[in-house]
Protein backbone atom coordinates (compact mmCIF):
# COMPACT_ATOMS: atom_id res chain seq x y z
CA UNK A 1 0.00 0.00 0.00
CA UNK A 2 3.51 2.22 -0.06
CA UNK A 3 2.70 2.80 -3.49
CA UNK A 4 -0.77 3.93 -3.05
CA UNK A 5 0.37 6.39 -0.59
CA UNK A 6 2.33 7.56 -3.48
CA UNK A 7 0.55 7.07 -6.73
CA UNK A 8 -3.47 7.22 -5.19
CA UNK A 9 -5.73 4.43 -5.24
CA UNK A 10 -4.75 1.61 -7.77
CA UNK A 11 -7.30 -0.45 -6.70
CA UNK A 12 -10.75 0.51 -6.60
CA UNK A 13 -12.13 0.63 -2.71
CA UNK A 14 -15.28 -1.04 -3.69
CA UNK A 15 -13.26 -4.58 -4.65
CA UNK A 16 -12.24 -4.64 -0.77
CA UNK A 17 -10.67 -8.59 -0.37
CA UNK A 18 -8.28 -7.54 -3.34
CA UNK A 19 -7.19 -4.34 -1.39
CA UNK A 20 -6.62 -6.47 1.11
CA UNK A 21 -5.00 -9.13 -0.19
CA UNK A 22 -2.47 -6.47 -1.53
CA UNK A 23 -2.21 -4.86 1.52
CA UNK A 24 -1.10 -8.05 3.81
CA UNK A 25 0.97 -9.58 0.73
CA UNK A 26 -0.93 -12.74 0.02
CA UNK A 27 -2.56 -14.42 -2.67
CA UNK A 28 -6.45 -14.19 -2.75
CA UNK A 29 -7.04 -17.46 -2.24
CA UNK A 30 -5.06 -17.73 1.30
CA UNK A 31 -7.45 -14.79 2.10
CA UNK A 32 -10.62 -16.83 1.54
CA UNK A 33 -9.22 -19.71 3.21
CA UNK A 34 -8.61 -17.78 6.56
CA UNK A 35 -12.42 -16.00 5.94
CA UNK A 36 -13.47 -19.16 5.95
CA UNK A 37 -11.52 -20.73 8.65
CA UNK A 38 -12.94 -17.94 10.60
CA UNK A 39 -16.67 -18.30 9.45
CA UNK A 40 -15.92 -21.85 11.19
CA UNK A 41 -15.05 -20.65 14.24
CA UNK A 42 -17.68 -18.00 14.66
CA UNK A 43 -20.60 -20.29 13.64
CA UNK A 44 -18.71 -23.68 15.97
CA UNK A 45 -17.77 -26.04 13.27
CA UNK A 46 -14.09 -25.84 14.76
CA UNK A 47 -13.10 -24.59 17.82
CA UNK A 48 -10.27 -22.53 16.82
CA UNK A 49 -8.00 -21.88 13.91
CA UNK A 50 -5.37 -24.50 12.74
CA UNK A 51 -1.87 -24.20 12.73
CA UNK A 52 -0.26 -24.77 9.23
CA UNK A 53 3.00 -26.30 8.60
CA UNK A 54 3.07 -27.53 12.36
CA UNK A 55 6.31 -29.99 13.07
CA UNK A 56 4.24 -33.40 14.30
CA UNK A 57 6.51 -36.14 15.03
CA UNK A 58 7.03 -38.56 12.49
CA UNK A 59 6.68 -42.43 12.84
CA UNK A 60 9.82 -44.07 11.41
CA UNK A 61 8.62 -47.01 9.28
CA UNK A 62 12.39 -48.07 8.63
CA UNK A 63 13.96 -50.72 11.91
CA UNK A 64 17.35 -50.42 12.55
CA UNK A 65 19.49 -53.86 12.87
CA UNK A 66 22.92 -53.98 14.69
CA UNK A 67 25.72 -55.57 13.16
CA UNK A 68 25.29 -59.14 14.85
CA UNK A 69 21.21 -59.18 13.80
CA UNK A 70 22.23 -58.21 10.28
CA UNK A 71 24.95 -61.18 10.29
CA UNK A 72 22.01 -63.71 11.28
CA UNK A 73 19.54 -62.77 8.64
CA UNK A 74 22.46 -62.45 5.87
CA UNK A 75 23.56 -66.23 6.44
CA UNK A 76 20.19 -67.59 7.09
CA UNK A 77 19.26 -66.20 3.34
CA UNK A 78 22.53 -67.62 2.12
CA UNK A 79 21.72 -70.91 3.32
CA UNK A 80 18.18 -70.80 2.37
CA UNK A 81 19.71 -69.79 -1.66
CA UNK A 82 21.84 -72.65 -1.00
CA UNK A 83 19.83 -75.49 0.20
CA UNK A 84 16.08 -74.70 -1.57
CA UNK A 85 18.13 -73.44 -4.79
CA UNK A 86 15.86 -70.79 -5.43
CA UNK A 87 15.15 -66.67 -4.94
CA UNK A 88 14.08 -66.30 -0.62
CA UNK A 89 10.92 -63.97 -0.96
CA UNK A 90 10.06 -61.76 2.81
CA UNK A 91 7.37 -64.39 3.62
CA UNK A 92 9.29 -67.80 2.60
CA UNK A 93 12.18 -65.65 5.09
CA UNK A 94 10.08 -65.13 7.60
CA UNK A 95 9.18 -68.66 8.02
CA UNK A 96 12.63 -69.88 7.76
CA UNK A 97 13.85 -67.12 10.16
CA UNK A 98 10.91 -69.04 12.53
CA UNK A 99 11.87 -72.33 12.41
CA UNK A 100 15.66 -71.49 12.56
CA UNK A 101 15.87 -69.32 15.40
CA UNK A 102 12.79 -70.25 16.72
CA UNK A 103 11.48 -66.30 17.00
CA UNK A 104 8.19 -64.96 15.25
CA UNK A 105 9.36 -61.61 13.28
CA UNK A 106 6.11 -60.73 12.31
CA UNK A 107 2.86 -62.05 11.27
CA UNK A 108 2.80 -62.87 7.50
CA UNK A 109 0.10 -63.08 5.28
CA UNK A 110 1.71 -65.91 2.86
CA UNK A 111 0.41 -69.26 4.10
CA UNK A 112 3.22 -71.89 3.57
CA UNK A 113 3.01 -75.56 4.83
CA UNK A 114 6.53 -76.33 6.48
CA UNK A 115 7.88 -79.98 6.15
CA UNK A 116 10.99 -80.66 7.93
Amino acid sequence: MKSESEMGITIPLSKMQKRVAEAMRVSRRTLYRVLKEGENVETGVTMAFSTLHKLRPKVCTKSVLDNFDGAVLRRIVNNFYLTEKQRPTLCVCNVWVCVCVDFVMCVCVCVYVWVL
